[in-house]
């Protein structure tokens, strides 16, 4: 099969284009791959003490930030970022971290009892997980406690209710 020198330049032309277009989105899909794999996150999960049932529609506040306490970082200018949200119906929250991981996450709810404050540590999180039960007169009764993951912080608490908002 003999092609002349103008079919042969379109097909070199068009293998190139071809070639061209693979390699690019070849790139871009590699490009994009490292990002979401790059992007890493901490999830809270909310625990209802009694029931061990996930708390759902709390507010939360997530505060990251770098330094001794969170009182000189808003000082210092040590606050990385700050996340207002809502809990899933699973109970759960996802704060994104940055490209450079924060030493703190102090997590706040005014929905829960006793207007909840936890700092954690960032790294200790991502690495092994934490449980912090955050009212010590109320010991957890079921039968089997939340079993946190790397990258995971499960609270248990209570969600505040209108009784517990004025006691009398």
């Amino acid at each position: 099969m003999d092609l002349s020198r103008c079919q042969r330049s379109r097909l070199v032309r068009n293998t190139d284009s071809a070639v061209v277009k693979r390699v690019v989105a070849f790139a871009v899909l590699s490009l994009v791959s490292q990002l979401v794999a790059a992007q890493q996150a901490v999830t809270l999960r909310f625990v209802d003490y009694k029931t061990g049932k996930p708390i759902p529609n709390i507010r939360v506040t997530g505060i990251l930030w770098n330094g001794t306490s969170l009182k000189s970082a808003t000082k210092d200018q040590g606050v990385v970022s700050k996340v207002s949200t809502r809990t899933t119906k699973d109970g759960l929250v996802t704060i994104p971290l940055p490209a450079s991981i924060p030493e703190h996450l102090t997590v706040s709810s005014l929905d829960a009892v006793d207007q909840l404050s936890i700092d954690l540590v960032v790294s200790q999180v991502l690495a092994t997980g934490v449980t912090v039960q955050t009212d010590a007169d109320h010991l957890v009764d079921w039968k089997s406690m939340p079993v946190e993951a790397p990258g995971e912080a499960v609270i248990i608490t209570k969600k505040q209710t209108a009784r517990d908002r004025n006691p009398e």
